[in-house]
């Protein structure tokens, strides 16, 4: 889907203050999917103050994340990115903390991502002893015939340390 949008358009989502602001976002790339979802953040009541933070955010997104490129991006990816972009942010007297900058860095680079769809979903790691609790599950359920609440307090009781069954 291939969307076209005026310099107007690009002006009203983004609201910069000077030309030079108008051209970056304008000759940047992946400028249909910048301006779809600041679109799609509009239309979600986002105000124009959020919408501009998100559209400098983007162009940030697409040089520390190397957008570019095709491909799915991982969550651990997004947070060195957000690292290294905080890392190196002028450093204000005033400000000495910049968790929240980044909280904001990785939140809207999530949101971009999954609205394009690259966002790489996080590896589901398995409990230890998952297979050996999955067949004290099955145990329970067949040869026991043990209540499903009563087998789910066992199993929890299994990965909790100090838990008496």
């Amino acid at each position: 889907m291939e969307c076209h949008f005026t310099t107007d358009e690009i002006h009203f989502m983004t609201e910069p203050t000077r030309a030079h602001t108008i051209n970056r976002h304008s000759a940047a790339p992946l400028l249909d999917e910048r301006l779809r979802h600041l679109t799609h953040c509009g239309a979600q009541g986002i105000t124009r103050s959020s919408l501009r933070s998100i559209a400098a955010h983007l162009l940030v997104f697409i040089d520390y994340l190397d957008l570019k490129a095709d491909g799915k991006i991982s969550v651990e990816q997004i947070n060195a990115a957000a690292d290294l972009w905080v890392s190196r942010l002028p450093q204000w007297k005033n400000v000495t903390d910049y968790r929240g900058v980044r909280m904001s860095f990785i939140s809207n680079a999530k949101q971009w991502l999954r609205f394009l769809g690259r966002l790489r979903p996080p590896e589901v790691t398995r409990q230890p002893y998952a297979d050996m609790i999955e067949e004290f599950n099955n145990y329970m359920t067949g040869e026991r015939g043990l209540a499903s609440r009563t087998i789910r307090g066992r199993c929890w009781s299994l990965l909790v340390p100090g838990a008496v069954l």
